[in-house]
Formats: structure tokens, sequence, C-alpha cells
């Protein structure tokens, strides 16, 4: 496998055949949630010929590999893709069902790699030509949709094409967004990533959200379920929710049994609330409440970590004196009861079983390597093991971490967060910050 994957990343800008292979690729996170500052993740992408690196928004969620042409009119971002400059670009003649007057594209197909190892010579995608500021998402660059198509969907996930034309050792991925070790691997799941046993779970299909599985529910401070009036609830998984929703919050909010011990709580008329912090620049987090949330997946409890993530310092949409607390209602119209956004993604290491042919999609849990989990927290056991597991579950280990291409690679280098002038400490993360030139001050002061 060795010379497999070596062959894999020399050759495959040029449409050659290799043996299936997997890829291991860092992602670019926010180092703290809060309410102001943008939040999403973000993957680089190669498209085209020659390869150009687009950072495309992770959406774990969402079917659609999207990338802001480099002529769209307000769309966002600083890697757009240059359509004129891909010489084996070519126009599907359709345009995207989304279009509207705020957004508007057309689909294409063109090359399109993950790291120069995994390579696909024809994948279907969107550009967008523009984007007004009331476009509803205005993610950076684009968007690369990881959970895989209905199947009527007008093109085949990138997944699936990959998977169908043999360049995948697995049908997976996994997935870690929290700012210790942000990764993504595609094609096996890097077993660096994570500790403990995964815990698969069978998902299902239909309505408006991809991939819906159930869970046993969320438990508060005391360890006892929350009773939302929902058993085993239905429940979806988002990388571009920053809150977690639940029908309603109120039985949370209202009951210290759940909250812990916290000094007051501030209900909002959309069914947030916020606990009372004496929260300070200076202080950080010392004086932020904890937020005791646990979601309960088939018998195995995944604690959610609290500050920057839980709860948010105060800003400008939270009531004097609070932090906003990251947990909000679901609504009539969702067809989920449940829906687990950034703040569980962050908490755990995520893998996805894509569907195939003969063989459902499956999410699965772990705890990410290094996370501050105790030992009988990792030893926890699922109480059942799904349908088909022995012909769907049974995936290839990989015995070595390929190496991507220097174009495909976004340098790791500590967290990759700077501090902000005038700030006082807060940091933000700074896309391909390493690959500017530093200035060298050499003017003398008298």
């Amino acid at each position: 496998m060795l010379l497999a994957l070596s062959f894999a990343f020399s050759v495959p800008l040029l449409g050659l055949c290799a043996e299936p292979g997997w890829v291991s690729l860092n992602v670019t996170v926010a180092q703290n949630m809060t309410d102001m500052d943008y939040s999403w993740s973000q993957v680089r992408v190669l498209i085209g010929t020659p390869p150009q690196p687009v950072d495309l928004t992770v959406n774990m969620g969402g079917a659609l590999l999207a990338a802001w042409s480099s002529g769209c009119l307000y769309c966002p971002g600083s890697t757009p893709f240059d359509m004129s400059s891909s010489s084996t670009l070519e126009p599907n003649n359709a345009p995207w069902s989304g279009n509207s007057d705020d957004g508007s594209g057309m689909w294409y197909h063109d090359s399109v790699s993950f790291g120069g190892v995994l390579t696909n010579s024809d994948i279907d995608f969107v550009s967008l030509q523009f984007m007004s500021t009331n476009f509803d998402s205005r993610l950076l660059n684009g968007v690369l949709g990881l959970s895989v198509d209905p199947p009527d969907a007008k093109y085949p996930n990138i997944l699936t094409k990959m998977w169908d034309a043999g360049t995948l050792m697995n049908p997976v991925i996994g997935m870690r967004l929290d700012p210790l070790k942000p990764r993504l691997t595609i094609g096996a799941l890097d077993p660096e990533d994570y500790v403990g046993e995964i815990n698969w779970v069978e998902t299902g299909t239909g309505g408006s959200v991809f991939s819906p599985f159930k869970i046993d529910g969320l438990k508060g401070y005391n360890g006892s379920f929350i009773p939302f009036g929902v058993d085993n609830p239905v429940t979806s998984i988002s990388s571009l929710l920053s809150n977690i929703y639940v029908p309603p919050s109120n039985p949370y909010a209202l009951y210290d049994g759940y909250t812990g011990p916290v000094q007051s709580i501030n209900l909002y008329p959309d069914g947030g609330f916020a606990f009372g912090c004496n929260y300070t620049s200076q202080s950080q987090d010392l004086s932020m409440p904890d937020v005791f949330l646990t979601v309960t997946i088939n018998g195995v409890d995944y604690p959610m970590d609290s500050a920057y993530n839980m709860i948010r310092p105060p800003s400008l949409v939270s009531a004097a004196g609070f932090c906003n607390v990251a947990l909000k209602n679901t609504t009539a119209a969702d067809d989920v009861d449940v829906m687990l956004g950034q703040p569980f993604l962050r908490s755990v290491y995520l893998a996805y079983r894509f569907p195939t042919d003969n063989c459902p999609g499956y999410y699965g849990f772990a705890f990410p390597s290094g996370a501050n989990r105790t030992q009988d927290q990792i030893n926890q056991k699922p109480t059942s093991t799904p349908s088909s597991s022995s012909q769907c579950l049974v995936l290839s280990q990989p015995t070595s971490t390929p190496s991507v291409s220097s174009l495909g690679n976004k340098k790791d280098k500590g967290t990759g967060a700077f501090e902000v002038y005038g700030g006082d400490g807060k940091q933000v993360p700074l896309l391909d910050a390493e690959d500017l030139k530093r200035v060298v001050w050499n003017k003398t002061l008298t």
C-alpha cells in the first residue's frame, strides 16, 4: 500500500489510475466560538488543471460541492476558483436549482483532488457567479458537502463519484473539528485521531435533512435525561449550525437540576437563554459558568465542551451581564427533533460511512485523541450493534499516512490563531498567514 500511495501522489493530475487510497487533511477552525465571529470550518480542495487551491467551507449536513467564481460579485473569501485558468473545465449547461435574485450559478465538471492524493477528473460542482449581500449562507470561498445525496440528486456527490471510480480505500470519512487537532480524513479512519470504541448507528433518509438518526436523549447536570416530551429523538448533524436545537429548551433552562449552579438565567423570546456571568477580557473564561449538556447515543454519553463552545462571552446580542448559551428551540418546520451543530462536532470524533449500493449510511462516534476525557468515559460500550455491521462496517485499516501536495497542504503551525490589535488578547484564525512576507523594521528610534 505504501507503493500505491506514492504512485497516487505522483501522477493523479495526469488522470492515470491508481490503487484505492485515503488522505488526511488539515482543517481550519475557529479557536473559540463566539456569538459574532465567523465560526465555520474550511478544508483545502484542489480544482481544475493546473490545480487551484480553494478553501471550501465544510458542510456536514449537505451534499453540494460549490466554488465561488473569481469574478463573482459580492462572494466572500480569499481563494475563489478562476474558471478561465483551468484547461479541463467543461460546462454542464444546467443552471443551479438554488438560483434566485440573491445568488446564481451554473453546473460544471472538472478535475477535483483532495491533497493531490485522491483525484477524479470528472466531478460535478456549482460555480457561483453572483451573490448579493442578502444571500442566506455567506460562506467563504464555497462549500464542500460531505453528506451523500438522496437517490434523486441531479449529480452524484463527490464521495459517491470517487467511491464508484475505485479511488477510495473505504466509503468513509473521519472528522474532528476541535481546535486541538482539526482533521478530515477521506477513504479511511486514522486511529491517531480518536480513542475508544467507535459507536456506530444507522442513518435514515427522507425529509429536508441528510442522514437523520436516533439518539437516547440529552442529559443535564445531574445525569438525568431532560424531558423534552420526545422518546429517542430523531436527530440531524450540521457543521453550519452554531447551536444545539431541542424541543424546547425551557425544560433545561428552568430547572437547576439540569443547569447546575448558575447565578441567574435570562430567557429570550426566541427560546434562547443566557447565564449570568462576570466575564471580562482579562479573566477570560474563569468567570463563565459551565454548561452541563451531554448527548447520549446508543448508551454512550458524549459531554459537550463548555467554555467558548456551549457558552459564549458577552456580545452585542447578549443581555448585559449575561453569557449566551448555545441551546435553542427547534420549530414545527424542522423535520427532526434535535439538531446537533458545532458545539457537538467540536466535542466528539465523527465518522461517516456513507451509503453505497448494498449498505445504508452510518454515523460513528468516539472521543478525540488528546481531549480532556476520563478513562471511564473512553471505556463506555455501545448498548447495541447496528444491522449489517459485518457486511458494511468492516473497514480496511491505514498502515501509513500519505503525504499531500504542497498546494493541498495548509501548513500546520500551532493553532493558526493570531492576536488582534487592541483586542485585549483576543485571537482569531487567519488563513495562509504563514505565507505572508515578514517585514523587517530597521528604523532606529531616537
